[in-house]
């Protein structure tokens, strides 16, 4: 079953939920803004991840930058803004 996770990233603290394609909520919870805290949550509770959504309108992307260098990250990624009302697969 894929995966899907959304990110609410600022400078302190990021908010995590991972949902199921069902849109079932699978996981929802928070770590530090730090691609080592990011990336074992997302590991953790979304290892069949298929897209990863960033809201960060307010967040320089270079804090996630070593984060964001595989190739994995951003075949996988796109970025919204709070405007953007619904999370698309």
């Amino acid at each position: 079953m894929k995966h899907y996770v959304g990110l609410d990233v600022s400078q302190e603290e990021t908010h995590i939920c991972v949902i199921d394609e069902d849109d079932r909520k699978l996981w929802q919870g928070k770590c530090e803004s730090t691609p080592e805290a990011i990336g074992k949550l997302i590991q953790k509770h979304a290892p069949a991840v298929a897209k990863i959504g960033l809201e960060i309108s307010h967040t320089p992307l270079s804090g996630i930058a070593p984060f964001s260098d595989s190739e994995v990250f951003y075949s996988q990624t796109f970025t919204s803004s709070p405007v953007q009302a619904k999370f698309t697969k």
